[in-house]
């Protein structure tokens, strides 16, 4: 699994200025919580019980990647929500 800096460089995200537009980052931020907590309610309840960080882990593996290509403008060079 890459870190965070290696998911930035791969995107091109460190030779920009996209963490000056703060709010944009923030609300991206925000909309992919909700996406990982929506993930880990609905296979939760599936099985009946609390799965927890395993089913935020599984979010990670298998939806971060797309959900990045997804929310970056690359006009902008931002993240948007």
């Amino acid at each position: 699994m890459k870190t965070f800096k290696e998911n930035l460089e791969e995107l091109g995200l460190l030779e920009n200025d996209f963490l000056d537009s703060k709010e944009e980052f923030k609300k991206y931020l925000h909309a992919q919580v909700d996406e990982i907590l929506k993930h880990r309610w609905i296979k939760s309840e599936k099985v009946g019980d609390d799965l927890g960080h395993k089913a935020e882990e599984e979010w990670i593996e298998l939806f971060s990647r797309e959900f990045r290509k997804l929310h970056w403008d690359k006009e902008r060079k931002t993240f948007i929500p």
